[in-house]
């Protein structure tokens, strides 16, 4: 009898450190012959905040290769009582070979997670997280893990009259980086400059800080409210600039009401305060007006916009509610198109006209009478509501031509038809772009009088203009989508952003920036927040650099998908600079290591 053994043999690739990318270390699945382009990662419980994550982190080309290459274990710094002496990032480390070995569907991140909540305790428990705040404290800890702060010297501060900003710049980062050194902060830490500029003088002065993340909000400072001719009611989310004119942010509202701009219809926008409807600015704005003009303080601001046709020689009447009418029943100014000289009996008609639109159901008025109840005017009996002057003075729906002085009247509906009537708000879903939201969070902006600033010049206190900038950007670029708002983040906004696969972020630095700077990013990772904020899941999806393809992680599941360029879900972006090879400071950064796929493996 003779027995033959075979023996597999597996062809591999060395790393750095003379261990094999596939050693037994990495094979964790239940069969290490079969092989998986991609893994997921085990729900432990309420922990697809992390799972989205972590599969971005681990889709990080510069850190995966940096974590898989064993670079991270020369960076260590175990004497920073900041850090967890290692154990941290030597997990994470273990966690994404585990991620990139082939064997398993998904892997079991409870390693992992057991030595982050010892880092912070805060994430114990079964409780629901916020991903962009568990990446966050994550990143941090991994950064001081590796960081290897330069021994403390004294140091002054910088002249704030520095001719050269570039100067500064560097010496804030320079300065920053000598007690922040650590791969982490090479690779997805930036820089902003702040300018404060005198409204009266000109006077401008300049500060730097870094930034890990760029938070944009997805709301404009100034909210649009706009009544269409069949009585709908809807806020749009535009993100308008305080630099735009009407003109601009009528060509803007066309783009979200084409039909508008096909029926000809125009849009008359004045100022108006949503706390009270009464206040509202009896002129139009012109179309040359700057939003920045329109009203001075955007935190508290509201358009109203009324479309209308274009009709000959009208009179625009305003139809205002009663002050203690509460949001929801016809509360919001109405714009009336009347002919000239127009009476009173016209006015009633021309608004009756209107509501009807608005309402499926008008109450039932009393024609035939010409005399209410109680010797109240004919009009009560007529129409389910009553026009009065600006002082409270009847109108009556009669031949009697309107003064020509009254622009505005209050409308209001009789007691028992008032209960019945309520007209919903309806949110207008508009495609933002993410351009615009970097363009609104670079843009100067006036700083509201209870923040106001001395000026240095001056010697005089002012509402100086605030502008944001990006003094440097990191090879990694993280966005996050400021989605949850509220004082208790509560509340979600939805809209649908729309991302380029590729970025140039160049338009947003400081003018004068060196031409040869990179700054073309493209789109390699994105967590997903689908839900209401207390009832919501996290998912992921990637680009696989290695092969191009992007796959959806939903946990433990993973597949390959088409990705779509505009999302209501999308919470965090992720973009890397479009060079292969990145310059990150010091030389520790090495090519991608390309690891062996199925064809590559032979068993003789």
């Amino acid at each position: 009898n003779v027995s033959v053994n075979f023996i597999s043999v597996f062809f591999d690739k060395a790393m750095s450190d003379t261990s094999w990318c596939n050693s037994p270390k990495f094979r964790k699945g239940n069969d290490a012959k079969k092989y998986y382009p991609v893994s997921g990662l085990k729900n432990l419980g309420n922990t697809c905040y992390m799972n989205a994550a972590l599969q971005c982190l681990s889709n990080t080309p510069t850190l995966r290769y940096f974590l898989l290459d064993d670079q991270h274990k020369t960076k260590i710094n175990p004497t920073n009582n900041f850090g967890s002496q290692g154990r941290l990032i030597n997990s994470l480390a273990d966690l994404i070979d585990d991620l990139w070995s082939h064997n398993a569907s998904f892997v079991d991140p409870s390693g992992f997670r057991d030595t982050f909540v010892t880092f912070a305790p805060r994430f114990k428990g079964l409780f629901q997280h916020d991903s962009q705040e568990f990446l966050s404290c994550l990143l941090d800890g991994i950064h001081e893990d590796m960081n290897t702060p330069a021994s403390r010297t004294t140091t002054t501060e910088d002249s704030s009259s520095e001719s050269d900003e570039d100067i500064r710049a560097t010496k804030k980062w320079n300065k920053h980086h000598q007690r922040n050194n650590s791969a982490i902060v090479d690779m997805f830490q930036g820089q902003l400059r702040s300018t404060v500029k005198c409204n009266v003088c000109g006077f401008s002065s300049s500060s730097y800080d870094p930034f890990m993340f760029l938070t944009l909000p997805l709301e404009s400072k100034l909210k649009i409210l706009l009544i269409n001719d069949k009585f709908e009611s809807y806020f749009v989310p535009l993100p308008l600039l305080a630099t735009d004119t009407i003109e601009e942010a009528c060509n803007k509202l066309y783009n979200v009401f084409p039909a508008e701009k096909e029926g000809k219809k125009s849009f008359a926008i004045r100022e108006f305060s949503p706390t009270n409807p009464r206040l509202l600015s009896p002129n139009f704005l012109q179309s040359n007006d700057l939003i920045r003009d329109a009203h001075k303080n955007m935190s508290k601001a509201m358009l109203l916009v009324h479309t209308y046709a274009a009709l000959p020689q009208c009179t625009f009447v305003t139809i205002l509610p009663p002050a203690d009418t509460k949001l929801g029943v016809f509360n919001w100014p109405l714009l009336i198109q009347l002919p000239p000289k127009a009476s009173g009996q016209i006015l009633y008609q021309f608004v009756q006209q209107r509501v009807n639109k608005g309402l499926a159901c008008m109450p039932q008025t009393t024609t035939t009478s010409n005399t209410g109840q109680c010797g109240k005017p004919t009009e009560e009996a007529r129409f389910p509501f009553v026009l009065k002057s600006m002082d409270d003075q009847i109108i009556l729906a009669d031949e009697t031509k309107l003064d020509s002085t009254h622009h505005c009247f209050i409308f209001e509906w009789h007691p028992e038809h008032a209960k019945k009537i309520s007209i919903p708000m309806h949110t207008k879903h508009v495609e933002i772009e993410l351009s615009a939201l970097l363009k609104q969070f670079t843009q100067e902006e006036q700083i509201p009088e209870t923040e106001r600033w001395m000026c240095k010049k001056c010697k005089v206190v002012r509402s100086p203009f605030k502008k944001l900038e990006l003094q440097r950007v990191p090879p990694v670029i993280m966005i996050h989508l400021k989605r949850f708002a509220g004082s208790t983040g509560r509340l979600k906004n939805d809209s649908e952003v729309a991302f380029p696969s590729t970025l140039d972020v160049r338009k947003f630095l400081p003018c004068g920036t060196d031409d040869e700077t990179p700054t073309v990013y493209r789109l390699f990772g994105m967590v997903n927040h689908m839900g209401t904020v207390g009832c919501g899941h996290y998912t992921s999806y990637c680009r696989d650099c290695s092969t191009g393809k992007w796959w959806c992680y939903d946990d433990s599941n993973a597949e390959q998908v088409d990705l779509h360029s505009s999302s209501k879900s999308v919470y965090v972006l992720f973009y890397e600079l479009k060079d292969d090879l990145v310059g990150l400071g010091e030389p520790f950064y090495t090519p991608p290591l390309t690891r062996p796929n199925a064809s590559q493996r032979t068993t003789t």
